[in-house]
């Protein structure tokens, strides 16, 4: 028999816990690869903290300063995400009590040989940048890697697969409770 937890956690119950989400995901996601949980405001950081195959959206939508605008946008970028957590996860740091640390994970689809690394650096984090290694390429291809940052910029580089397993992705994240994603996807052998 299977199942489909959908809220799999009471961590999701109120606002303001998006370092708990980050951690769930990075424990949870090992063991059960489908789940959602909650953004409770759509802001770019809380939603791409709450973003998984589903996504509730417990927002104040009947509020006239609602920002639909923002709301949209930020909606439309983890639908775009969805298709990558029917694949591979990759904790690639460690999860740590207190909003101290980086948070990094990956998702690799193999069948695609594409993936997304969502990485966040928490509200009491000192650390500004990071150089993490990724999981799962076949190291004799060339991936076009996407830097997507909170403000939707996107700076895009090619590197190799050796490159990326070995050295990885440099992530700069000058702020405190900030986020950015990584799209990456395989364009030749």
């Amino acid at each position: 028999m299977r199942s489909l937890p959908l809220w799999p956690s009471d961590t999701n119950c109120w606002a303001g816990n998006h370092q708990w989400s980050q951690n769930l995901t990075l424990g949870l996601s090992q063991y059960i690869p489908l789940y959602i949980t909650c953004a409770w405001e759509p802001d770019v950081y809380v939603m791409r903290s709450c973003m998984k195959a589903g996504i509730v959206c417990q927002w104040a939508y009947l509020d006239e300063k609602f920002p639909w605008d923002q709301a949209k946008t930020n909606l439309a970028e983890a639908k775009s995400c969805q298709k990558y957590w029917y694949g591979d996860f990759y904790p690639l740091t460690r999860a740590v009590d207190g909003a101290v640390d980086r948070c990094v994970y990956q998702n690799h689809r193999p069948d695609l040989n594409a993936g997304l690394v969502s990485a966040f650096r928490q509200t009491n984090c000192r650390y500004t940048g990071m150089a993490i290694p990724l999981k799962g390429l076949n190291a004799k291809s060339n991936y076009r890697v996407t830097l997507v940052q909170e403000d939707f910029t996107r700076q895009q580089k090619t590197a190799s697969g050796q490159e990326l397993l070995d050295t990885g992705i440099e992530i700069y994240l000058p702020a405190k409770g900030s986020s950015a994603l990584v799209l990456y996807e395989e364009i030749e052998k």
